[in-house]
């Protein structure tokens, strides 16, 4: 197996030397970009409280953090070694009692209903085994009115998504019209699809009713 190969195969759970490159990768590459365009789709107020889903590296974590400079920030990741990345580069905001993170599944959040104002997944929901239960989860944590904002690369139609499908199982990926409703079809309102202009990336946005 190629090396590009192992990182790929890598991406639904980091772990080991492999998974710290590749996140630390995540924090600088196409996905930071990707990230960046994603959260101009998305209303942020200073004082809100965000929820980070599939935190990987911390880099956006860290960027909500920025757009929330009084409110706080929660990332979540089922890879430990994406949490201790993501505690080292946020270490500053964790010890001002501004962010933390946490080892957690998104398909049970732990945290109360009404917890936060946004929820972010940023190339994440590939990897959700039970989308709809995953979705309903975030819808719970969001107070009313909050915002949930899903971000991915592509919808799957190229060949080189074809590729790491064969290599990652129970990896799935979705358009951007089935991500619409999915939202919808858990109580999200005013679903909005943004399209990037000359990439293939795309944002969903949903509102709690």
């Amino acid at each position: 197996m190629s090396l590009k190969a192992k990182f790929k195969k890598n991406a639904a759970n980091p772990k080991g030397f492999l998974g710290t490159v590749l996140i630390s990768r995540m924090n600088i590459g196409t996905h930071y970009r990707l990230a960046q365009w994603g959260l101009g789709q998305l209303k942020a107020e200073k004082g809100y409280t965000a929820l980070d889903v599939g935190c990987g590296g911390g880099a956006n974590v860290e960027k909500l953090l920025g757009l929330c400079c009084e409110g706080s920030v929660t990332g979540i990741d089922c890879s430990e070694t994406s949490v201790k990345k993501s505690l080292r580069l946020n270490r500053k905001a964790v010890k001002d009692g501004r962010c933390q993170i946490l080892k957690a599944d998104v398909s049970s959040l732990p945290f109360a209903d009404g917890s936060f104002d946004i929820a972010t997944a940023f190339e994440t929901v590939y990897f959700w085994q039970e989308i709809e239960k995953a979705f309903s989860e975030v819808y719970r944590v969001l107070k009313n009115g909050g915002s949930f904002l899903v971000t991915n690369e592509t919808e799957g139609n190229s060949a080189s998504a074809q590729q790491t499908l064969e290599l990652i199982e129970n990896m799935k990926f979705y358009t951007a019209k089935q991500t619409e409703e999915i939202m919808q079809a858990v109580g999200f309102k005013d679903v909005k699809i943004f399209r990037h202009p000359t990439e293939a990336w795309f944002s969903v946005v949903g509102i709690k009713n």
